[in-house]
């Protein structure tokens, strides 16, 4: 992709969904690809070849719904033949630390190669663990003797019982840091009370995750959940997007954390608190302030200028963001993408998200971006979500939608429906199928599909079977579509009356058995040449080995015969040179006896047999050759 920032929702449900796909993200940035929590079932959603390029895994707290899938993943990274490799776990030290022992029954063993012996694995065999966020300076430790528990700074040097002490809950064991805060004097959470920034409790190297032409960093000002958690901001090309996590968002709430002082159930001035160093009992009765100013003014600036993905939730949120409560937050609906819905939701003047949408970042604002690549304005007067359908509706004064509001809650009815509340306004509503927009269907009997080109068929159920058709997207259309005319694309078809459709269904049978009859004989006859033309090759082959065999022979006797004539021309060769040889020693015999002119006669005839000789000598050359060659 560009540059830039994009997310794939993979998951966008809370953790009680009957759709199974829990909170997930695929980031884009810069060419890079991260998955933003892992509570959507990644395999389904985007295969495992995809996994396998990702640059990096973020999980920002421990709740499952957010690391669901994090153990399979792990060992598919371990296992998978294409793969063999770690998985980059992106987080804090926190966080870090309790993934692994949640993680650990499923990762520490297995069977060796062989299947025969049960083998221990450490957990970095499977995790390469790239720390983000501060460290803190100060952090428990087991004393050395094991039997209790101590504060150490980032030296490891003992911290004095005064300044900080270890509370162990009797309900799970679980060491909690109690810190004086040295400029209020008073007994604080330290993870709670400050923010990242606070250089009282964390150091200062933030440590990004600093990419190609882009920066993610973690904040925890805003974040209130529970749990270690932090949110996510991303910046790229000169935009910016936070992932707020699960969070408690509500400025009334936020304002009593740090302006309420705390009563502790304890003399927080006894000389025995402040000796003891390990205290067994509730933290709560020790605390005297929740949040520090400074972590409230950091939270309700964290949000300012960006566009972000926040969690909401029905009623009786506690840790998430409650619906409506969202006019007491510090988000901009113009800027705000909501996520971790029920399956059941309906927002009015606010931005909803949905699993299988892919978002951009445009101008500090989210943008959506269909199949085509086309980019679309989130711009819907109400958003709906029912049970894996999704729908967006359009002011429209006689639209056959009626949008409620109910104790704060909104909801859609097809018609008027006084028991869901106060009648807010009318609406066009229309079906979100892959980011098409489509008439809203209200018939079990009808539905749409996606085929495999792109396009949507609204497929309706009959008698006789299914029928489907083609259909037009209608969101360039949205703002302005007639009502009417939404209701006449809605009966696309006319009935059949019962003799016509006794008609077609005999002639659809007839066509069938023509069709089957004529599958049937091109079969029969396909069988039928496949088995000549088998048979012809076979005796072909036949043929063939003959044909080579008698060639064999052939060459054989070649060879032989050839070899034969060579021999006896050599033989022949021979003899005439032992002739010549003996000629040209009589002759030279008697040159001592003739005259001269004598002499002369015979040395010609002698010159003319050396000439002779010499042709003989090449043709037993050429002979010898000739036989070296086909002996090759």
């Amino acid at each position: 992709m560009a540059d830039g920032i994009e997310i794939v929702v993979l998951g966008d449900y809370g953790p009680f969904s009957e759709q199974g796909k829990s909170i997930g993200y695929q980031l884009f940035v810069n060419g890079d690809s991260y998955l933003i929590d892992l509570g959507a079932p990644l395999f389904q959603q985007i295969g495992g070849a995809s996994l396998g390029q990702i640059n990096g895994a973020f999980i920002t707290h421990c709740h499952d719904d957010h690391k669901r899938w994090f153990t399979d993943i792990a060992l598919y990274y371990m296992y998978a033949p294409a793969l063999r490799r770690k998985l980059k776990l992106v987080t804090t030290d926190t966080v870090a630390q309790e993934v692994q022992i949640s993680a650990g029954p499923s990762l520490y063993q297995s069977l060796d190669a062989e299947s025969k012996h049960l083998v221990d694995i450490a957990y970095e065999d499977y995790i390469d663990h790239i720390p983000i966020g501060p460290r803190a300076r100060y952090r428990i430790t087991r004393q050395a003797d094991q039997s209790g528990w101590t504060v150490v700074d980032h030296d490891g040097k003992r911290v004095a019982p005064e300044r900080a002490k270890v509370v162990v809950s009797p309900k799970n064991g679980k060491p909690r840091l109690l810190f004086c805060d040295p400029d209020s004097g008073e007994w604080v959470e330290p993870e709670t009370f400050y923010p990242f920034s606070a250089a009282v409790f964390y150091e200062s190297d933030s440590r990004p995750l600093v990419g190609n032409g882009y920066t993610i960093q973690i904040i925890n000002a805003p974040v209130w959940h529970g749990l270690p958690n932090f949110g996510l901001v991303i910046e790229a090309a000169g935009e910016k997007m936070i992932f707020s996590s699960d969070t408690m968002h509500n400025l009334p709430l936020w304002q009593s954390l740090y302006q309420h002082k705390r009563t502790p159930k304890v003399d927080l001035a006894s000389a025995e608190f402040l000796q003891t160093e390990t205290i067994v009992g509730d933290i709560n009765d020790y605390i005297e302030r929740t949040w520090s100013e400074a972590r409230y003014q950091e939270a309700i600036r964290a949000f300012d200028g960006a566009a972000v993905v926040h969690d909401v939730t029905g009623r009786y949120g506690v840790v998430h963001t409650e619906y409506h409560g969202l006019a007491d937050t510090t988000l901009d609906p113009q800027r705000t993408l909501l996520t971790h819905s029920p399956d059941r939701f309906s927002v009015v003047d606010w931005k909803l998200m949905r699993a299988g949408k892919r978002y951009r970042v445009a101008q500090n604002n989210f943008v959506e971006i269909t199949a085509d690549g086309a980019p679309w304005p989130i711009d819907a007067d109400v958003y709906h979500k029912h049970d894996g359908r999704f729908f967006a509706g359009y002011r429209h004064a006689q639209g056959r939608h009626f949008v409620y509001v109910k104790g704060g809650y909104h909801s859609v009815s097809e018609g008027p429906n006084a028991e869901q509340g106060e009648l807010l306004f009318r609406v066009n509503l229309f079906e979100d199928v892959g980011g098409q927009y489509l008439p809203c269907l209200n018939d079990a009997d009808r539905f749409y599909i996606t085929r495999p080109d792109g396009k949507v068929e609204h497929v309706s159920r009959h008698a006789d079977g299914l029928r489907g058709r083609v259909v037009e997207d209608l969101r360039a259309q949205r703002h302005a579509m007639d009502p009417e005319e939404l209701e006449r694309l809605l009966h696309w078809e006319a009935p059949l009356e019962p003799d016509h459709l006794q008609a077609d269904l005999r002639e659809m049978q007839r066509g069938l058995a023509a069709m089957r009859d004529r599958l049937e004989l091109q079969a029969a006859q396909h069988q039928d040449d496949v088995q000549r033309a088998v048979a012809a090759a076979q005796a072909e082959v036949v043929l063939l080995r003959q044909t080579v065999t008698a060639l064999r022979d052939e060459l054989e006797k070649a060879r032989a015969d050839t070899e034969a004539q060579v021999n006896a021309a050599l033989k022949d060769a021979n003899a005439e040179i032992v002739q010549l040889r003996n000629s040209t020693g009589a002759l030279r015999e008697t040159l001592n006896f003739k005259d001269v002119e004598a002499a002369n006669s015979q040395q010609e005839a002698v010159s003319a047999m050396q000439q002779e000789l010499s042709q003989l000598r090449a043709t037993i050359t050429v002979l010898r050759d000739q036989i070296d060659g086909i002996r090759k």
